[in-house]
């Protein structure tokens, strides 16, 4: 499936780039990531490379794909250009001129799917915190004290199989 999903997104992504961008593209390169699960997509300057997250296709499918790639491929436009490329205000002119979106934020995509709390942690008094990644820092428990306080250090129990 991933050669033909790849194959999927350079055709989209060559297709834009000629109908949507004057062929300006043809050095950004298009890539799909397993890993990516915090945002739809990314674009990447220094490697001229626009990453889409995998698990965001699978959850909403080609048409929203499409969508953030355009969004991506805004970015590297304006990259290319020269031109500052962040959410800026010709960002948002050029958004709204290619898709007649106004914004740039989907508020009921922004998170692919919610991951279950997975790391289980204790205090020395028995208050049990669920997380959805594992701490590397020394934490201590909110219940007990507001602030940091090693007395009521979090030990990390294990993983909880969800």
């Amino acid at each position: 499936m991933s050669n033909t999903r790849e194959t999927i997104l350079e055709n989209l992504f060559g297709e834009l780039n000629n109908q949507m961008f004057e062929r300006r593209l043809s050095m950004v390169s298009v890539e799909f990531s397993e890993r990516m699960t915090s945002a739809a997509g990314r674009y990447f300057p220094q490697r001229k490379l626009i990453r889409l997250s995998a698990p965001y296709l699978r959850l909403h499918g080609w048409d929203k794909c499409r969508n953030t790639l355009i969004h991506e491929m805004i970015h590297a436009d304006l990259h290319v250009r020269r031109k500052p490329y962040g959410h800026t205000p010709e960002f948002k002119h050029c958004l709204k001129k290619l898709t007649g979106e106004k914004s740039i934020y989907h508020h009921d995509d922004m998170r692919p799917y919610d991951r279950p709390y997975r790391h289980v942690y204790t205090c020395p008094r028995g208050h049990k915190y669920y997380r959805k990644n594992r701490t590397r820092r020394k934490t201590s428990c909110g219940q007990c004290d507001k602030t940091y306080n090693p007395r009521y250090l979090l030990k990390y129990i294990g993983r909880e199989n969800v």
